[in-house]
This record gives C-alpha cells, structure tokens and sequence, in this order.
C-alpha cells in the first residue's frame, strides 16, 4: 500500500496527533546532529539530504520526493541523531512523535511494513553512495558542492576558503579545477565571488556524478 493510502486510512485518533508544516524552498527542514523524535512524511515537494563526508566534503546523499519518509532513524535508535535535510522546493510535511508512531504501528501492518521497506532501501542506498563518493575526483567534489550551494539558494555568500574545506584540496588542485569549470562553462569565480554559467549543464552533471 502507498503513503497516501496509509495516511488516508489512519485512525482518527492518530490522525489528530499529527503536525502539519510548511518550509519554503532552501529552508532547513532539519539541521545536521539535531535531536529527533518525530517521523515526517513529506506529502508535498521535494527535499535533499547532504551530509560531510570523511573527507569534508558536503555531499547530496539522497533526494526526497512526495510520500517520502525521514527521520525514522531516530525515532527507533534514539543515539542518532540528524543529518541536513533542506527543501528544494516549496514542501509540505506532516509529523508524528513517536509515543503516537509505536501505538500506529501497532494496529496497521502496512504502516509497519511500509516503514520496513524504506529502511531496507536507505541501507542499501547510503551503502552505496558512502562507496561512490570515496571515489570523486576534487573536480567532482567541486562541482557536487558548487551544485549544492547554488540548489540551496547561498552561492553568493561561499567563500573560497570554505569551499576548499568542503572539498578539501590543495589551493592549487581547486584552483586548477575552478579554471577547468569555467573553460567548460559550467561556472566561474570572478572578484571573490562564484557564478553559475550554465545552470542545466551544472545540474546534469552533478546528477551524473551522485545520482539518486
């Protein structure tokens, strides 16, 4: 059974536990290492979540779309604790506390499976995606965390300095790979400030490199 047909048929009395909320497009919907007793279900938008890797890049890791799922990681292992999840566009979300989740789940076995499955996809999906990303190139790394600044809507405060900590290479190897970009047109630095040439280009690329 889908999430919409899961929702729709929720008792009424967890229904009336529910949290109904609004985030408009670049706006946190959670913030990396929070504390989280809620599950979230993403019923209108899209949202991504980013995460650093060991290396402290800023990376996209997976893409939420409606009837999305999140945060039942740390609804069920309450030592976790949040990753970065930002909207992409205008979202609308419904939460439920846990105390109310553990009761749901235990009158609705599609609730429970549903929950099941999205666990076992987000395993393997952050399986593979730690693995791609020990493998980017700086050039990869930068265009990823240029693509992301600009998706989030604050290219025009990124520094240099904080985008060799994201990508964390020598001055030279970003600079090398900043002049690759903008020969390639994809997008430029010029008087400390960084600038998209080709915002379809850019995305399509970065999709390339993480794909979701």
């Amino acid at each position: 059974m889908n999430l919409d047909m899961i929702l729709k048929n929720a008792p009424e009395h967890i229904q009336e536990t529910w949290v109904t909320g609004t985030y408009k497009k670049g706006s946190h919907i959670l913030f990396s290492g929070e504390e989280n007793d809620y599950l979230y279900f993403l019923t209108k938008g899209q949202a991504s979540v980013y995460m650093q890797n060991q290396e402290g890049v800023m990376m996209t890791v997976n893409t939420y779309h409606a009837t999305s799922i999140f945060g039942e990681y740390e609804v069920f292992n309450p030592q976790m604790t949040t990753q970065s999840i930002i909207a992409n566009t205008n979202c609308q979300i419904t939460s439920i506390h846990k105390n109310h989740l553990h009761r749901w789940m235990q009158v609705d076995f599609d609730l429970t499976m549903h929950i099941i499955e999205n666990f076992a996809k987000d395993i393997v999906h952050s399986h593979q995606t730690t693995s791609r990303l020990a493998f980017l190139t700086i050039k990869e790394r930068l265009i990823t965390s240029i693509y992301s600044h600009y998706r989030v809507g604050d290219l025009d405060t990124l520094t240099k300095e904080i985008l060799q900590q994201e990508v964390y290479a020598p001055i030279r190897s970003l600079n090398r790979s900043l002049a690759e970009c903008e020969k390639d047109g994809i997008f430029s630095y010029k008087k400390k400030s960084f600038s998209v040439i080709d915002p379809n280009r850019l995305r399509k690329i970065e999709e390339a490199i993480s794909p979701n």
